[in-house]
């Protein structure tokens, strides 16, 4: 039976101690059930990551990250920033994009920092954001490999920084780290059909074809679900 606490103290001691002396960390942690250094550290961060306090913000999206998410960025506060979303948004990165069309489209616009291109999310689709303080334990790839875990059993597997179901991309995904100190998983998963939209708004054809998860594979709510179990979400605002 695995012991993840008594594991995080002998790593504490084989920190201060001789290698040569005292044995490797890999050895000194089969006692506590881990044979595999990687098994280890993937129980550590789940373990600290429970241990974090994070704010839940629901509020509608404005001209970049809502203005209360920002100011528990700057406050270096963990945060978890769920918006919500009366009409199609396009969260739009450094690829070029018409915004007078999507204007009379009736389409919202958010402005985001991810290096990539348009993500066009809707009501019905999952857009989450996970902001929280770096540090050595706890990486913004952590939670892409804890997706990747999980969608596996629904045969949805990582393709670069996306997720692809039926060979088509589902989801898209970004990681960012501020100046202020904090990491940020980025994610929107679709479960609906905006293909005809996106080829209006977006300008350079996507190397990997749009599609969505269907309802009977999937819904918005299990994974939702899935993701906020990971965290300890005790705190909640903007609801």
């Amino acid at each position: 039976m695995k012991d993840i606490l008594g594991a995080m103290k002998e790593e504490e001691l084989y920190l201060k101690q001789d290698e040569a002396v005292y044995g490797s960390l890999r050895s000194r942690l089969e006692k506590y059930g881990y044979d595999n250094l990687d098994d280890y550290f993937e129980d550590k961060q789940a373990y600290r990551l429970k241990q974090i306090d994070f704010e839940i913000f629901y509020d509608e999206p404005t001209d970049g990250v809502d203005k209360r998410v920002w100011q528990a960025i700057r406050d270096k506060r963990n945060c978890i920033w769920l918006p919500k979303l009366e009409k199609v948004l396009a969260c739009v990165g450094k690829h070029e994009f018409d915004y007078d069309l999507a204007a009379k489209l009736g389409v919202g616009v958010l402005n985001m920092p991810h290096a990539g291109g348009t993500i066009i999310t809707g009501p019905d689709d999952l857009t989450v954001g996970i902001h929280f303080v770096a540090d050595r334990d706890l990486e913004f790839n952590y939670f892409f490999k804890r997706m990747a875990k999980y969608l596996k059993q629904f045969n949805i597997y990582p393709l670069g920084n996306d997720f692809m179901y039926d060979g088509k991309k589902v989801m898209g995904c970004s990681f960012n780290q501020t100046e202020h100190g904090m990491s940020t998983f980025f994610f929107s998963c679709t479960f609906t059909d905006h293909l005809d939209l996106i080829k209006k708004l977006c300008s350079k054809k996507s190397e990997k074809t749009p599609g969505f998860i269907p309802s009977n594979v999937l819904t918005k709510q299990q994974l939702l679900a899935e993701v906020l179990s990971w965290v300890n979400t005790q705190q909640h605002s903007g609801q």
